[in-house]
């Protein structure tokens, strides 16, 4: 099923069109840490994983790799959109979520 592929394109339809509450901006900071066009990372290719069988129900990004992990667990785009929301503008910066106040460590290596 692709439908998480479509749900993810339609996230960053809506991101572009300000329909949701994160902006592309949003989500480059939390994909490569810049809030602006990375220089350094020419030699690099980003890279986008699908985490198929994980528990993970949050994007989560390795900066210095260019990965960004989103989670296919979600059939209803509404939910997905709540999830990355909080994902792209809930994070504390590098390694951080804030979830009511409390900080907790999500995904980020080197």
């Amino acid at each position: 099923n692709m439908l998480w592929n479509m749900h993810f394109v339609h996230f960053l339809d809506d991101c572009e069109e300000s329909t949701v509450e994160v902006t592309l901006q949003d989500v480059l900071v939390f994909f490569t840490g810049c809030d602006c066009k990375p220089t350094g990372f020419y030699n690099q290719i980003p890279k986008l994983t699908f985490l198929r069988g994980s528990n993970d129900t949050l994007a989560t990004a390795t900066t210095c790799e260019l990965n960004l992990r989103l989670p296919v667990c979600y059939t209803d785009y509404d939910q997905f959109k709540e999830r990355m929301t909080l994902s792209f503008k809930g994070h504390g910066g590098f390694g951080l979520i804030d979830t009511n106040d409390t900080y907790h460590v999500f995904s980020i290596t080197k």
